[in-house]
């Protein structure tokens, strides 16, 4: 049987951890981050007048009510990031003890728990 990557310790502790990424990107779906265009999300992002067609739903009524002129609340839509993990397998990463290659594979499933834990995509 082979042993955890992970010891219940260490897992408790990355609980506490969130992979953020450098830069806004497409995200893969629904998920914890604000995402680079704006949509259905709860957090505010600008404000709007109103055109023909547009969703009366997202009328700022109190902004009507101050103003006499309809504005639209617009949403930061909030999306997944997808993680991409790749590990070097080639020969020299056998060297030391413990090896490169076992202290990748721990990193790995670090990153990997942490991004899994905010509900991105691995």
């Amino acid at each position: 049987m082979s042993q955890a990557l992970l010891d219940p310790e260490l897992m408790r502790r990355i609980d506490r951890l969130r992979v953020m990424p450098g830069r806004p990107g497409r995200g893969v779906g629904p998920g914890l981050r604000p995402g680079p265009r704006q949509g259905g999300g709860v957090e505010l992002a600008d404000y709007r007048a109103y055109a023909p067609g547009d969703d009366p739903r997202q009328v700022d009524w109190k902004a009507y009510a101050r103003l006499e002129r309809y504005f639209l609340r617009l949403f930061v839509e909030e999306q997944a990031a997808t993680l991409h993990l790749l590990i070097d397998c080639s020969a020299s990463m056998a060297a030391g003890r413990p090896s490169k290659l076992d202290f990748a594979r721990r990193l790995a499933a670090a990153l990997g728990y942490a991004a899994l834990a905010g509900l991105d995509e691995v």
